[in-house]
């Protein structure tokens, strides 16, 4: 099963290898990651024993998005799967696609300043009935999973997960069906909605909900040896 799902993947960005400003998506869509934005990787800075992260800045100028609209993307149900490590508190938007009106775009972050990471997405216009996360705690890494199931051309469910336990959710809407919009390009940091640096690592996007027994599966065998906390000193420049 854990295999099978990994055929699902969308994009994969894992930062550890980047050419110039382009990180490469892991997948086979070639999705890739454009740094020229300012975000900076990391070395050896991870949730893992090795690898690297993506340092984010919005109130610095320093976000990445990927290079085009995303090729191949989920026609109905969908994941998004990334680890984050909050330094401070405030807004920002760890994830989007251009969040606004249209139907199937969508944010995760804590955008109203309480440090609960929120997942929005827009259905017909309106927005899913709220799925909010406890705040997160300041450095220390987190792995954010949510998931939005088609049902039928009226309706969906969604859930969020943190660390591999639901954390809200599920919820049924019934205004419209799940759907992740086209021509869209992903962007990580949102500087007219960021007001603090974060790392991120290992994001994917999904072209199926994933089932909670994935997501418990996925986060211990990729949680940090060390229980989520870590010295990490961001990049200032």
């Amino acid at each position: 099963t854990y295999s099978a799902l990994y055929n699902d993947v969308v994009f994969s960005w894992d930062f550890s290898s980047a050419s110039g400003n382009t990180v490469s998506d892991q997948s086979p869509n070639a999705n890739d990651l454009d740094i020229s934005g300012g975000a900076i990787i990391q070395n050896g800075t991870s949730p893992f024993p090795s690898g690297n992260s993506l340092y984010v800045n919005p109130t610095a100028n320093k976000t990445a998005k990927s290079i085009s609209a995303v090729k191949n993307p989920p026609s109905q149900s969908f994941s998004i799967s990334f680890w984050v490590f909050p330094e401070g508190n405030g807004s920002t938007e760890f994830l989007s696609n251009g969040y606004s009106i249209t139907p199937g775009t969508w944010r995760i972050g804590p955008h109203d300043g309480s440090n609960d990471v929120y997942f929005d997405l827009r259905v017909n216009g309106a927005v899913i009935p709220v799925l909010q996360s406890p705040p997160l705690s300041t450095s220390q890494w987190y792995q954010i999973v949510a998931v939005c199931q088609y049902v039928d051309s009226g309706s969906g469910i969604a859930g969020l997960y943190v660390n591999g336990s639901l954390v809200s959710g599920p919820v049924t809407f019934t205004n419209g069906p799940c759907r992740f919009a086209a021509n869209r390009q992903i962007l990580i940091g949102n500087t007219s909605n960021g007001s603090y640096a974060y790392l991120v690592d290992n994001v994917r996007v999904y072209d199926q909900a994933l089932p909670l027994s994935f997501i418990k599966e996925q986060y211990l065998a990729e949680a940090p040896l060390f229980d989520g906390k870590s010295e990490v000193k961001l990049a200032k420049e």
